[in-house]
C-alpha cells in the first residue's frame, strides 16, 4: 500500500506536469547558453579551427562540450528538485496509507541498491531522492506525532 500510495501521491499531485514544465525551462535555458557561448568561442577560434557557424558539422565537439557542461553543472539542481518531489509523495503517501512502518521497511529495502547514509555533499549532488535515512526518520516522526490519536497500523 505504501508504494502504491507514494506513486499515487506524484499523481494528485500533479509531479507529471511539474517536472515537464521544469525540463522545458531547462531546454530553453541550455539551448539558449549553448547558442551564445558557440557564437562567441566561434567568434574568437572559429577560423584557427575551420568552423564557420553552428550549423558547421566541424563544431559539433563543441557544442556537446557546452552541453556536457551545462548538464554536469544542472545535476545538483535538478536532484534536488527530485529530491524535493520525491519527499511530497512520500508525505502523501504516508497520510494516505497510514502505515508508518511500512515505509521504514521499503527504505531498507531499497537501501539494498542505494547507500542508505550518504554524506550531505553526496546526496546533494548525486542524489535524485532522498536517502533512506530521511525517509525512515520522516516516518518515524509521522509515527511519533499520530501515536496519540491511535490511527497508525
Amino acid at each position: 500500500r505504501e508504494v502504491m500510495a507514494h506513486e499515487m501521491g506524484h499523481y494528485v499531485l500533479n509531479h507529471g506536469g511539474k517536472g515537464t514544465a521544469f525540463l522545458g525551462i531547462f531546454i530553453f535555458i541550455g539551448f539558449s547558453l549553448a547558442a551564445l557561448i558557440f557564437n562567441r568561442v566561434i567568434a574568437k577560434r572559429g577560423p584557427a579551427w575551420g568552423v564557420s557557424g553552428i550549423a558547421d558539422p566541424a563544431g559539433f565537439p563543441l557544442l556537446m562540450l557546452i552541453f556536457a557542461t551545462y548538464g554536469f553543472m544542472l545535476t545538483p539542481i535538478s536532484n534536488t528538485i527530485g529530491r524535493n518531489i520525491e519527499r511530497e509523495a512520500d508525505a502523501f503517501a504516508i497520510n494516505a496509507a497510514r502505515q508508518p512502518d511500512a515505509a521504514a521497511m521499503v527504505a531498507l529495502k531499497l537501501g539494498k541498491y542505494r547507500k542508505l547514509e550518504p554524506s550531505p555533499v553526496e546526496e546533494f549532488i548525486f542524489f535524485d531522492h532522498p536517502s533512506g535515512r530521511s525517509r525512515i526518520r520522516m516516518a518515524m516522526d509521522w509515527k511519533a506525532a499520530q501515536l496519540p490519536c491511535g490511527e497508525i497500523r
